[in-house]
């Protein structure tokens, strides 16, 4: 008698410390652990981070048998799910499903992952559910941006392939041997690759701004720092932001004009002069557009007869690329001692 006493005390003893343990458990991870009786599907247990996960008092739940009372949390889409996940642990199959259910304090939707599992007794029959509840809210945003900067990424990739075989195809076109094909074509690679630099710095939602642009390429070009900031003048509110699915177009028209500056113009004489300004106005609706007057003065222009040809592929840019691909409204216009370029194009809000 005395043996089985102690026997007995022994298993309480363990008993206790295994139920014990498994409530330290049950309390301090993050999920919810569950268990319901398979026949009534009552709530049996339900683990600390029931209230935090499914934002309502365990207690409210624990000993419910209404299954559809406790299913009204989930959304109607989702609730023939739950129903099917319940009918499959009961016949002995482990189940994983993923639903979701809305908040009671600020109807907020949250995704949950449950993985439910059958609890067999010594006769081979299902007596319980056990179950694991994980809320995937967070997973699931970051999944989805995911998704958004993979189909991003696809769509610049297959925008910049365009381009670049556009530009090799133009500058082939107007170059009169492989050395020059060489040397303009690396210079305008070296505009896409200023451009995609920046895109590859942006955070989520962010845009490229124009004044970086124009940053970009000054800091490009040929001439000597000093040289240039005496006689380039910026004007105009920083911080405009460009779409960033038509800026790789914008930002080789904005090369262009510095090329031709800095070769036949403004910034190939030392008396010349470069004015940049640039503001944002209304357009249609809710979409700004930003005006941007580029202005070269003080510069010694050959006779009439003397000036090149208006042709090439910054001018292809200016006067169809740009009013085609962002469309943008576009004027040149020659002036004594320079020329003036007024380009009006929408931009992000």
């Amino acid at each position: 008698m005395i043996a089985d006493l102690t026997a007995r005390r022994q298993a309480e003893r363990a008993l206790h410390h295994s139920e014990e343990r498994f409530r330290q458990f049950g309390d301090a991870t993050g999920d919810v652990l569950w268990i319901r009786d398979a026949a009534t599907l009552r709530l049996e247990y339900a683990s600390a981070a029931f209230d935090h996960v499914y934002d309502m008092p365990a207690a409210h739940a624990l000993g419910q048998s209404n299954l559809r009372k406790w299913a009204r949390m989930v959304l109607p889409e989702d609730r023939g799910g739950l129903f099917d996940a319940i009918r499959s642990a009961c016949g002995g199959a482990n189940v994983t499903w993923e639903f979701r259910i809305r908040s009671g304090s600020d109807g907020r939707t949250r995704w949950l992952r449950d993985t439910i599992f059958p609890m067999i007794d010594d006769r081979g029959q299902v007596v319980r559910l056990g179950g694991i509840s994980e809320n995937i809210t967070d997973a699931k945003a970051s999944a989805e941006r995911l998704r958004i900067l993979v189909a991003e990424l696809q769509h610049r990739t297959r925008n910049l392939l365009g381009v670049v075989r556009s530009l090799s195809q133009r500058t082939l076109h107007g170059s009169n041997s492989l050395v020059e094909f060489g040397q303009r074509f690396d210079d305008r690679l070296g505009a896409l690759a200023r451009v995609n630099s920046l895109l590859s710095r942006l955070e989520d939602g962010d845009r490229i701004t124009f004044d970086a642009l124009v940053q970009a390429e000054i800091d490009a070009l040929t001439v000597p720092r000093e040289y240039a900031q005496g006689r380039i003048a910026l004007t105009g509110p920083r911080n405009i932001r460009l779409r960033s699915g038509t800026v790789q177009t914008f930002a080789l028209a904005l090369h262009e004009l510095f090329h031709n500056a800095a070769k036949h113009g403004a910034l190939s004489q030392d008396s010349g002069r470069l004015k940049i300004c640039w503001r944002l106005e209304p357009g249609r609706g809710s979409v700004s557009r930003l005006y941007i007057d580029w202005l070269e003065s003080g510069v010694t222009m050959p006779p009439a007869d003397g000036l090149p040809r208006r042709s090439g592929y910054g001018l292809e840019l200016l006067e169809h690329a740009l009013p085609y691909q962002l469309s943008a409204e576009t004027s040149f216009e020659l002036l004594p001692d320079g020329v003036r370029n007024i380009i009006v194009l929408p931009v992000s809000a």
